[in-house]
């Protein structure tokens, strides 16, 4: 009895962090036409807009792959059959092959709300749940935003870097609206094959990185910068730059989209979120794998859907 009322209890919680959290933006990879082993498409469709996920949100923010191929889908996802979009398929994102990624694209999703690739929130919270297969040599971005030439220092660096470094280390590196490169990082050990909560967050003066809800580190950005905002980049044709799952880029110096596509991630990608607050762990829109296994929330998850 006392065991059932706790699982009540804890419903109760997670329906009012569903109701209050400003989510921008928020991929499950388990849209109705997503088959474990299938791609997003045809081949030969680069630069055209296939969907790859729904923004969950209701903004448009919908996920795209340049070419289809880049993108598939697998049976693996640490949600189960209780996905936390409106679909009931058992996927995730699975980045595997040789150029595993996957963006944004406002120009073919025409986001009806906040559109996140010209989003500069001062605060906000970024997650993803993820399980990486191998770590190479250099950054492994689950989640990056393109762009070139806002840090004065060093040029090369796209707007922002989320995800894994050698040797199991976790980062969260971005140059803020002020032209300041924040970077943190925390030596998780991880090794890969295990499924993660991953999230990073700043209410504008602490830049905040967990780990399976648990805070990891922080860092003090009081003082460094006139404006410690997300900022974004354009292209040579004014168009802003995409945001990316699993893959990041890296001295695009001649200002072209199609160009500098590096520090790929390769994994699976179960859930990604974007929120516009610096959300505290017990408010997070993506749930860490543990608990949801523990807690069995299909119902509540099924009452999400008809919000």
């Amino acid at each position: 009895m006392k065991r059932q009322f706790f699982g009540i209890l804890c419903s109760l919680s997670m329906l009012t962090t569903m109701a209050g959290a400003a989510t921008v933006a928020h991929w499950d990879f388990a849209d109705d036409y997503a088959v474990s082993g299938g791609f997003v498409g045809g081949s030969g469709l680069s630069d055209t807009f296939v969907l790859g996920s729904t923004d969950l949100s209701g903004n448009g923010n919908h996920l795209t792959a340049w070419d289809p191929t880049w993108m598939s889908f697998q049976s693996d996802s640490v949600l189960g059959d209780m996905s936390m979009g409106p679909y009931d398929n058992n996927t995730t994102g699975n980045w595997h092959n040789n150029y595993p990624a996957a963006g944004t694209n406002s120009s073919g999703s025409n986001p009806t709300g906040i559109d996140l690739e010209t989003w500069t929130p001062s605060a906000w919270t970024i997650e993803t749940v993820f399980k990486a297969s191998t770590f190479d040599t250099w950054n492994n971005t689950i989640i990056g935003r393109d762009g070139y030439g806002l840090f004065a220092d060093d040029l090369a660096l796209a707007p922002l870097y989320f995800g894994l470094r050698p040797n199991g280390v976790i980062a969260i590196q971005y140059t803020d609206l002020g032209g300041v490169n924040h970077n943190l990082t925390y030596e998780a050990g991880m090794t890969a094959g295990v499924w993660h909560h991953m999230a990073a967050t700043s209410d504008g003066t602490t830049l905040s990185l967990y780990l399976d809800k648990q805070l990891v580190n922080t860092l003090d950005m009081a003082g460094t910068s006139t404006d410690t905002s997300l900022a974004y980049d354009t292209d040579v044709n004014g168009d802003s730059y995409a945001w990316t799952v699993s893959r990041g880029m890296y001295n695009n110096v001649n200002d072209n989209p199609g160009e500098a596509h590096v520090d790929r991630f390769r994994g699976l990608v179960d859930e990604v979120a974007f929120s516009d607050e610096a959300l505290n762990p017990s408010n997070f829109v993506v749930p860490e794998p543990a608990t949801m296994a523990i807690l069995g929330v299909g119902s509540l998850l099924a009452m999400r859907r008809r919000r």
